[in-house]
């Protein structure tokens, strides 16, 4: 959980071949992300899977199809959160990669 934006790294000691990523966002709360790969971990280019406003119960899973030692998720900000989190926050519940 973020207050705001989110911004989270994976980093590997060698490259992978991504095939898919799983992501469960803020659970029943409408949420969107974006997610990148690089192989050097500076140029990080378009993202590889875009996500907006899906309301996730459990894993979604969107295919990537590229080799990367780098993976940033990028979660963009909702309302109705918490009030010691602030007016708004992002979350990523969970994540999985596969190569």
């Amino acid at each position: 959980m973020a207050a705001g934006r989110g911004r989270y790294e994976l980093h590997f000691r060698r490259p992978y071949r991504l095939s898919r990523i799983g992501l469960s966002l803020r659970p029943g709360h409408p949420a969107g992300a974006r997610v990148y790969v690089s192989a050097d971990g500076r140029s990080w280019g378009e993202p590889v899977v875009t996500i907006h406003e899906r309301t996730d119960h459990a894993m979604r899973y969107d295919a990537i199809g590229r080799t990367a030692r780098h993976v940033r998720i990028v979660t963009e900000p909702t309302r109705d959160c918490d009030p010691e989190i602030g007016a708004s926050c992002s979350m990523l519940n969970e994540v999985e990669l596969y190569s």
